[in-house]
């Protein structure tokens, strides 16, 4: 029985990933999460029998397809509608609460892998672009290359797993870092080490109120 949750959920994390990419690539993770957790609570969990229809492998996918493109009414999106078929021709309805819960991972994850990062760089962007000092190659070079995996992972919005985002990220955090380096060599070196010394004092205490917030839960 365990070996069988492990094996559905690796399969969910893999048609969540492809979602997910195929969300991210036309700007609507969030609402595409709002989408499927309205679709399993307000149908899969709220209506039991109609949770088992689509669930059944009894009733064959031609007949769950009909029936869920009848049930759309408008408020499924394309994207979602297509997946949710996906899913039926493939047999893996039954997944669908597992593959909601990954998606919502996999969003929660891309949210919480820095959010000093989403601070600081639109800072480092300004920076580079308006002062010259700063485009040299130490900062030039992480920024083109985590350029080329944030549009490859747009480009190719089906392959598995974040990887073109998350191989942007230390690329990411270097060129911040280079660019910060270059601030504290100003003039406005003590505004520029406040700044720095509150936003790593404020992830700090994010991180550390997280950690207790899990504890908790757990507890």
């Amino acid at each position: 029985r365990l070996e069988a949750d492990v094996g559905a959920r690796r399969v969910a994390r893999v048609y969540a990933e492809a979602l997910f990419n195929e969300a991210n690539a036309h700007n609507q993770c969030r609402e595409v999460l709002d989408e499927l957790e309205a679709l399993v609570n307000e149908v899969v969990r709220t209506h039991p029998e109609t949770g088992a229809f689509f669930t059944s492998a009894a009733i064959g996918r031609e007949r769950k397809a009909e029936s869920l493109r009848a049930a759309r009414g408008g408020r499924l999106s394309d994207l979602v509608l297509h997946f949710v078929l996906v899913l039926n021709d493939h047999y893996r309805l039954d997944l669908l609460t597992v593959v909601v819960a990954a998606y919502r991972e996999l969003l929660v994850q891309l949210g919480q892998n820095s959010p000093a990062l989403v601070l600081a760089l639109p800072v480092a962007l300004i920076t580079y672009l308006r002062w010259p000092r700063a485009r040299y190659f130490g900062n030039t070079a992480p920024l083109l290359v985590a350029s080329l995996c944030l549009f490859l992972g747009f480009a190719a919005p089906h392959y598995q797993g974040l990887g073109f985002q998350l191989v942007a990220l230390p690329f990411l955090f270097v060129f911040v870092s280079g660019i910060f380096a270059d601030l504290l060599e100003t003039k406005q070196r003590t505004l520029i080490m406040a700044c720095i010394t509150g936003l790593l004092l404020a992830y700090s205490f994010l991180s550390l109120s997280e950690l207790a917030r899990v504890g908790l839960a757990r507890g």
